[in-house]
């Protein structure tokens, strides 16, 4: 449901140093993000806006076989003490159970590439690239 926990691994050049702080990690965040993917659910694009203060819009579409599924999210997304927290507060699909929170750890963060490991799936890591 989330977009960050629907990321797969790429490689990459940089590690987000350890002695950045937080403020300089969460500027580094600014920015749009895309994330492609094709797994057994279909084909995944999306589409990730987030502003200098974490506040982010995200725009995801799906589509298997004939269908084509758009949804739409928005939140913000913190960095703090080596951890990335999305707090989705407002979703598409009137079902979803809001406010959602999900913590990430960042993987690796430079001017192209965003890796990310959510903590409930320690075995995958998703891959946004930056578009601005």
């Amino acid at each position: 449901m989330i977009m960050l926990s629907m990321l797969l691994t790429a490689c990459g050049q940089r590690h987000a140093s350890p002695v950045e702080g937080d403020a300089e990690i969460q500027a580094k965040l600014a920015g749009t993000w895309l994330m492609e993917k094709t797994n057994i659910d279909g084909e995944h694009r999306d589409v990730v806006t987030i502003a200098a203060d974490g506040s982010y819009l995200a725009e995801m579409t799906t589509v298997k076989s004939n269908e084509t599924r758009r949804d739409s999210e928005s939140g913000t997304i913190l960095f703090r003490g080596g951890v990335l927290t999305d707090t989705t507060t407002s979703h598409s699909d009137t079902n979803a159970r809001l406010p959602f929170v999900e913590r990430t750890r960042i993987v690796r963060l430079d001017d192209r590439e965003l890796v990310l490991q959510p903590e409930e799936q320690p075995n995958g890591e998703g891959t946004f690239r930056r578009q601005s």
